[in-house]
This record gives structure tokens, sequence and C-alpha cells, in this order.
């Protein structure tokens, strides 16, 4: 945490008082337009990557951070204007006496934008392209955070607006690359062992214990053909979930799969497979997970989620997967439907059984009464 608040630090010393002009009247601050994207992608990054918990403690720590620093900088200002005071560098006491304002503005408007982004990145989710999903939700917070710690920290000043949209730009001009930063850093993290090309300098690393040990234990808790979990990894984990406040559980079921295997082959039934895998994982956020239950049955495990929301991402995985097999459509041009089941802890129960049941027994419902449909009561 003094890592983290060592950096709020500077980031807020040089928003207020370093300026580079790149160009004619159009001055940029490297602590707001740098130090801060930075931190604001550092969250989204862990979000994407880990899970919200993850993203949830770099918040807290950042926030906590920034009123420890307020408190500080409040304390020394207070000092500095008595008497008898000296200072042994030579530091201006304005950034001092100034700063504590600064602090306690961008300490209310970070939170704030840690939140929005991740907000705004879940609601633009219709968006294949990370990169460009990631550039929108970015310009959405740079134009909000200007908006209010501009506003807050230099309203009376009479050069407001053009500090207001010098620091705007610097900031909009910042996110194309800091957009592309973090989706190759996404796209490097999560590159799985299988589909990595290896170069010489990472041939011993293959030929080590440890990682084939990984890449075994791997192997062993994922369905070779869908990518995702297998049932293996569910019977491991499914009930730890009982430990939450809140979750949800999806069932789903192809409809009339066996007639796809029958009628079309089972190379074709594999490629349905990967295609509901895909239309599945699309709107999944980091903390989700997805497993092969069965044969052509899958279980979604959706935590910190409620019965509305989870019917909202069932009923988005059957568009997305509407999608998927329209662009790539069966030999006989027939549709593919998903009957869901939805149960939700604390209103189905508590156990994660139960809510397993309760799902199942629903989706039993939805495939004997008419089939492509989510059935969440």
């Amino acid at each position: 945490m003094a890592t983290v608040g060592t950096l709020q630090f500077v980031q807020v010393v040089l928003a207020i008082s370093v300026y580079i002009e790149v160009l004619p009247g159009l001055l940029i601050s490297p602590g707001s337009a740098v130090l801060f994207t930075g931190t604001i992608l550092a969250v989204l990054l862990v979000y994407i990557v880990d899970d919200a918990l993850g993203a949830r403690k770099l918040i807290y720590s950042l926030f906590l951070a920034n009123i420890l620093l307020s408190l500080i900088t409040l304390s020394v200002s207070t000092h500095l204007t008595g008497n008898g005071v000296h200072l042994f560098v030579d530091i201006p006491r304005e950034i001092f006496i100034q700063h504590p304002r600064f602090m306690i503005v961008g300490t209310i408007t970070l939170f704030l934008d840690t939140i929005l982004v991740i907000i705004a990145y879940e609601y633009l989710t219709r968006l294949k392209s990370l990169f460009l999903r990631i550039s929108l939700a970015l310009s959405v917070v740079m134009i909000f955070d200007c908006l209010l710690f501009i506003t807050g920290s230099f309203v009376e000043n009479k050069d407001y607006l053009n500090i207001l949209f010098s620091s705007m730009a610097g900031k909009l001009m910042m996110v194309p690359a800091a957009a592309l930063a973090v989706a190759l850093l996404h796209r490097i993290m999560t590159k799985t062992a299988d589909n990595e090309s290896r170069n010489i300098t990472d041939f011993f690393n293959l030929l080590t214990y440890r990682e084939k040990y990984e890449l075994a234990k791997i192997d062993s808790i994922v369905d070779p053909l869908t990518r995702l979990f297998n049932r293996r990894a569910f019977n491991s984990e499914f009930q730890d979930w009982s430990e939450l406040d809140s979750y949800a559980i999806l069932m789903i079921d192809a409809d009339r799969f066996k007639s796809i295997n029958d009628e079309l082959g089972h190379a074709v039934g594999d490629n349905v497979l990967k295609l509901i895998s895909s239309a599945i994982t699309t709107h999944l956020r980091g903390s989700d997970v997805a497993y092969r239950y069965g044969g052509e049955e899958f279980l979604v495990f959706l935590p910190y989620t409620n019965i509305e929301d989870a019917v909202v991402v069932s009923k988005r995985i059957q568009e997305a997967l509407n999608l998927n097999i329209k662009n790539y459509p069966l030999p006989d041009h027939r549709d593919v439907t998903l009957s869901i089941g939805v149960a939700a802890a604390p209103k189905d129960g508590k156990l994660s059984q139960d809510i397993i049941n309760v799902a199942d027994n629903r989706l039993y419902w939805a495939k004997n009464n008419g089939r492509n449909q989510v059935v969440s009561s």
C-alpha cells in the first residue's frame, strides 16, 4: 500500500505542477496523462485477467493509500503555515499547502473512476474487439475524470477551461496506446501453453519437470474439445461455492444435439460444441467459470450474481450462439438452440448442490416444454 500511495503522491504533485507543451497551446501533465492512465489500466487488467476480487483489493488499496496521504499532507500543510518552520531542502511550500485539496478531490475521483471503468467495460460486452472495448471504456473514464477532478481543483482559476480541455485532450491522446498495451498484455498473460509457439530460448524450459507437471495438471482438468473446465475440475471446486453469500448457476443443454450427431456426423457435432463454448465464454467475467458438464451439457458458475442478472447472461449466450451459427452454418443450415435452467443463492437455497439441483430441474422443464428457453422459476 505504501508503494501505491507514493505513486499517487507523485502523480498528484505532477498533475498540479508540471505541464509539457506537446502542441502549440496544448499542455499535458505527465502525472495526469501517464501515471493516472496507468493506474486505471492496472485496475482494469487485474479485473479482466484475474477476477473482481483482485480488482476490489487493488481499488481498496488505492483508496486507503490516498486517504492516508491526504491526512499526512493536511497535517504537514498545517505545520508549514506556522512560525519557526524550516525546510532543509528547497521544496515549494505551495505544494504542501494546496496539495490536501487536490488529494481529497483526487481520492474521490479515482475511486469513482476505478468503478466506472469496470462498469463501462462490462456494458460494452457486445464488442468482440478487446482493444475497442478497452478504448471506449477508458475514453468514458478520462472524460468523466477531467470534468470531476479539474472542476473540483481549478474551477476558480481564470484558465479553468484551458486546463480542462488540455487535460482532457492529453488523457484521450493516451487512450489508443494504453488500450493496445493492455490488450497485448492480456493476450500474453492468458495465452495457454498448448497453443503457444516456442522459440529456442524456451526449449530448455519445456524440458523441465515443473513445466511438464503444470501442463499435465492443466490437461487433466480442461476439456480438450471446448477448452472449458471438465467435470473433474467441477467436482473439486463446486462445494466451495457455498461459502459465498450470493451466486448463480446456469445449466445449459444443446437442443436436439443427438440428431445433429446422427444425421450430420460427429465432426459437425464437435464443431457445434465449440460454437456453444465460444458463445458461453464471450459473455463471462473474469470471475465466472464455465464447465463442460456432460456430453452436450454445460454448467456456468456466476459469483455475486442474482437471478435477474443470471437470466440476462443466459439470453446473451443464446444470442451469441445464434450469431455463431449464422457465421458458421451447419451443412443443412438447421438452427441450433439452447435450453437453460437458472438458479441462484440464497433465493433458491444455500448449499451449492441444492442450487445445482434446482437449476437442473428447471433445465429439465425447459427441455420438456418447448426447448430454446431460459427458465428461472
